[in-house]
């Protein structure tokens, strides 16, 4: 019995840890400026936790970091606060959403911004 709580326990709290973060996580229509994409592609190189951008991809971008032997990449919650910290400081008043968790990128781009990408491809 023991164990099932504990499971359930954990599992209740996964799921809050994953919605605590959707208001952080930007969405819709982006195109990352060139400093800011040299800036990602230096991050991915890291030992990313959070990439965060600000919501128009060009003003501003901030990201955190794991350092070595630090166990934080399994706790992204602590990781966002710092990381749209750091773009807001250079932003010019404009917010700051994360971009990427890890080496993941989670923007949620919408389904226009998808049909646009992919026309302007062909």
């Amino acid at each position: 019995m023991k164990k099932y709580l504990l499971l359930s326990f954990t599992l209740l709290m996964m799921g809050c840890k994953s919605a605590s973060l959707q208001p952080h996580i930007g969405s819709g229509p982006i195109v990352l400026g060139n400093e800011v994409q040299e800036a990602f592609d230096k991050y991915l190189k890291t030992n990313s936790a959070v990439f965060a951008v600000s919501e128009d991809g060009r003003s501003s971008y901030g990201y955190y970091y794991c350092p070595a032997n630090y166990r934080c990449l399994g706790n992204n919650l602590k990781s966002v606060r710092p990381a749209i910290e750091s773009c807001e400081k250079n932003s010019y008043g404009q917010p700051c959403k994360v971009y990427a968790i890890g080496r993941s990128i989670v923007w949620k781009a919408t389904k226009n911004t998808e049909d646009k990408l992919t026309e302007e491809a062909k």
